[in-house]
């Protein structure tokens, strides 16, 4: 399955009203319009996290970074236990 697939399907089956608000679904359609886009041609499998936290990093402007404490999945486990 492509990540484009996905996209639909959860669109489709898990966006939509009843089960998510109307602007909950609106912000999804946004967002999936521009994750397509950058993961068209990938199949849902090679889509890890990281990459789609790089794509968030490199469209946002830094200062937004820091706002919204984007983090990748080694930077927010927990310190101590290192």
């Amino acid at each position: 399955m492509t990540f484009v697939q996905w996209v639909d399907f959860f669109l489709e089956n898990y966006s939509k009203p009843p089960v998510r608000e109307l602007r909950t679904h609106e912000a999804n359609l946004r967002a999936a319009k521009h994750l397509k886009l950058a993961f068209a041609t990938r199949r849902l499998i090679d889509v890890m996290a990281d990459d789609i936290e790089l794509f968030i990093r490199e469209r946002l402007p830094p200062s937004l970074i820091g706002l919204r404490g984007l983090q990748t999945a080694d930077n927010g486990r927990n310190k101590e236990a290192a």
